[in-house]
C-alpha cells in the first residue's frame, strides 16, 4: 500500500508509485502527512502492520521525522 498526503503533487507521486508496483487501489490518503502530525501518521501506519510493504509519500521535514521515529522503535 502507498500512504499519501492529500496534497496534489504527493497524491500524483503516490499514484505513479502504486501503478509502477502494480498495486490496484493501493493508495490511501492520510491528512496527517500534510499536517505534519507524526503521531497520527504512526497510528495510521500501524493499521497496515503485517500486510506487507508500506510506502509513504509526503513532505519534508515530516518524512525525515517519521523515518527517525520508525528507526527508534
Amino acid at each position: 500500500v502507498v500512504v499519501t498526503s492529500p496534497l496534489v503533487r504527493a497524491t500524483q507521486t503516490a499514484e505513479i508509485v502504486a501503478g509502477a508496483l502494480g498495486l490496484e487501489g493501493g493508495v490511501v490518503v492520510d491528512s496527517h502527512l500534510a499536517s505534519g502530525d507524526v503521531a497520527g501518521i504512526l497510528r495510521n501506519l500501524a493499521q497496515h502492520r503485517g500486510h506487507g510493504t508500506v510506502a509513504a509519500v509526503g513532505h519534508e521535514p515530516t518524512l525525515s521525522i517519521l523515518v527517525q521515529r520508525l528507526l527508534e522503535d
